[in-house]
């Protein structure tokens, strides 16, 4: 297969807290523009969930792409 760089990173929330468990997402620029809650989504080309710290790593096909993170709280579906 392609060569894969390694991307790491960590999601804060507002407030300076860590999105532990939360989910991040990343969307191929070449694909399109960033999704658009309010008004469109797009299939993410990669999801991974967030440890403890709000930290993830993953190994990807080297290009640009767009993140994007979700924190659901308790009870929330």
């Amino acid at each position: 297969g392609e060569p894969r760089g390694t991307l790491t990173g960590r999601l804060l929330m507002k407030g300076g807290k860590p999105m532990a468990g939360g989910t991040v997402f990343l969307f191929a620029a070449e694909a399109g523009p960033p999704p658009a809650p309010e008004r469109y989504w797009r299939v993410p080309d990669e999801v991974m969930t967030l440890d403890a710290d709000g930290r993830f790593t993953m190994e990807l096909i080297p290009g640009s792409y767009h993140v994007g993170g979700v924190k659901r709280e308790k009870g929330q579906e």
